[in-house]
Parts: structure tokens; sequence; C-alpha cells
């Protein structure tokens, strides 16, 4: 998806692009690598970090949550299509604890 510069815009002074391009990709990793593309928020492969910060390449700028976890389930199926499985499960989460591990990426809880 390419997005253009809308200089009739009420803020166009602040414009500082004339264009940017976003690319949908299925293999981040490959691609940073392979130098076709050159940024991506939300980095999906956290265990390499490590990998790309030693690489000069790249600069790797690690950000915050704030806290945000989202436990997301598919409550079409079983057993999550159990009210009372629901239930037992936020249950049995420790919410002090939940963000700790889920992803090998640094955080904080």
């Amino acid at each position: 998806m390419v997005l253009t510069a809308y200089y009739d815009h009420r803020d166009a002074k602040k414009v500082q692009l004339d264009q940017v391009e976003y690319r949908f990709v299925a293999a981040a990793t490959a691609a940073l690598l392979a130098e076709k593309i050159d940024a991506f928020p939300g980095f999906p492969a956290p265990e390499l970090i490590d990998q790309f910060d030693a690489d000069t390449r790249f600069e790797v700028v690690l950000g915050s949550t704030e806290g945000e976890a989202i436990l997301a389930l598919n409550h079409f199926r079983p057993p999550f299509d159990s009210l009372e499985v629901r239930q037992g499960m936020a249950h049995a989460l420790d919410v002090n604890v939940r963000g700790r591990g889920v992803i090998s990426a640094p955080s904080t809880v």
C-alpha cells in the first residue's frame, strides 16, 4: 500500500515525507535481513532481538505497552465454548504473573 502526501490537508506544512510504502510481509525476519524492508513495528520474533541489536545495519528500539496484555480464546470451539471452562481459566490465572514469559521478550509486569 502506498500513501502519498495530501498537500491540501489543513496541516500540510507538517508533512515530512512525500510518500510512504507499507508492505504486508509474512516473513519479517528474512525481509529485514535481506534489507527488503526498513522497519517492522511489533516485531514478531522477539527471541531474535539480540541478533538484530548486534548487527550494525539495524537500530533496535524497544518500547512499552503500558502493561496491556490480551489473552484471546476461541470461545466457539471446545473446551472454551463452555462458560465454566473460561471462568475456571480466569480464576486459575495469576494476574500478577500472566505477562511474564508469554513471549520471549524483555518485559515488566
